[in-house]
């Protein structure tokens, strides 16, 4: 069994006026040294028979004497790891109320920690509010044992209480406690006070990134996507060390939140490391989010490395539509046409923009022949209709 108590033993023997009711008798204070002598030369049978003799020895009659006496024996039997007899005899070393402070915080300590080895949780904490009370100025330790006990027994809101009291007049914060905290918040659906604990960890462990995506989580479940990650600064969390299913969820929660060049940074920044794999679709990803923030340069730059990968019809498709709105025609051709061929989706649309490119590359023999492929669409041919109607009106000029 490992302590976490520190045994104070106080054998003095002269003191103060004020301390006399602490003054061993000769008795007691020989015994007690020769049964600790017998204890370091590992003879315990010897030491327990001289602590039994001395606490039947009708001649010590003060209250401080026969009170150390039993606390002496609790120590004794703790050590053995007599745990029932180390109680009875710290237990009987309290009815005397005679224990200097020391050993009377010790009693109390032992029997914090004898009790819950034990399983008597109700008397520990007792004994664990007895500590604090005789206390002049509690250790934060002890609420700390009892926030850990009230968590185990899954009372949160004691196990909160207590934290408070183990973090009051603190200046710095605990990582271990904030956990705690947060653990107990969660468990009681607190998802706002959750929140809290969550941000002064990230001041702490900024790096971490569980933080990071727990932050989010319980913004999300708040219904605060767009507050989740906006505080968030993109270099940041590219910094983390993130596996490629974490990073494409910190995407989407960004890109949701509507921040998507900041999801587009993150994105860019994992894929250039490695994280996140190459492919085309992940190239067509990239390209969509920097196009939502209004990077149209970036987002061509990524399509077109995605048109490495794979010839994909969707890419080509996207690509066109861009050239379109830069007003460079040439390559609305080229892009549309490699898409109508790697892909019939969408086929309507792309004739329409195909054609336009034809008609303001001065080709109208070109446009009216992609116009005409559409007037079987029942969506789309009114526009064809359109389209070649204007062409006919051109020709008649």
């Amino acid at each position: 069994m490992k302590f976490f108590l520190l045994l104070f033993l106080t054998l003095a023997l002269f003191g103060e006026e004020k301390k006399e009711p602490f003054v061993l008798q000769i008795e007691t204070h020989d015994a007690i040294s020769k049964a600790q002598k017998l204890i370091d030369e590992n003879k315990i049978e010897e030491a327990q028979k001289l602590l039994l003799s001395v606490k039947e020895n009708k001649k010590i009659k003060k209250p401080a004497d026969l009170a150390y006496i039993r606390f002496f024996l609790g120590y004794f039997y703790a050590m053995q790891e007599s745990f029932t007899q180390a109680i009875d005899f710290f237990e009987a070393s309290l009815t005397y109320n005679a224990l200097n402070e020391e050993q009377l915080e010790s009693a109390y300590l032992y029997l914090v920690q004898l009790t819950l080895e034990q399983g008597s949780i109700v008397k520990t904490l007792n004994y664990l509010d007895a500590l604090i009370d005789i206390t002049k100025k509690p250790k934060k330790e002890y609420y700390i044992y009892k926030a850990k006990i009230f968590m185990q027994q899954q009372e949160y809101k004691k196990t909160l209480q207590a934290l408070d009291n183990a973090c009051k007049n603190e200046q710095t914060h605990n990582v271990d406690l904030l956990k705690m905290k947060l653990y107990a918040h969660y468990m009681l659906q607190e998802n706002q006070e959750a929140v809290g604990e969550i941000k002064k960890l990230l001041v702490l462990e900024p790096h971490e990134k569980r933080y990071w995506l727990q932050l989010s989580s319980f913004y999300t479940t708040l219904g605060e996507k767009k507050s989740a990650l906006a505080s968030i600064d993109a270099s940041n969390i590219a910094a983390l060390n993130l596996q490629e299913s974490e990073v494409l969820l910190l995407v989407g929660l960004l890109h949701e939140s509507g921040i998507p060049y900041k999801a587009a940074v993150v994105l860019e920044k994992k894929i250039e490391e490695g994280v996140v794999k190459k492919s085309s679709a992940m190239f067509e990803r990239l390209g969509d989010l920097f196009l939502d923030a209004a990077e149209v340069q970036r987002a061509l730059f990524w399509y077109k490395e995605g048109t490495r990968i794979s010839k994909s019809g969707a890419l080509y498709y996207k690509i066109g539509r861009l050239c379109m709105n830069k007003q460079d025609f040439e390559c609305v051709v080229q892009n549309i046409e490699q898409s109508l061929k790697d892909s019939k989706e969408d086929e309507a649309q792309k004739y329409l923009l195909l054609g336009r490119a034809y008609y303001e590359l001065h080709q109208s023999k070109k446009a009216q022949s992609v116009f005409e492929k559409v007037l079987g669409d029942a969506k789309y041919q009114e526009s064809a209709k359109a389209w070649l109607a204007f062409l006919e009106r051109q020709y008649q000029k």
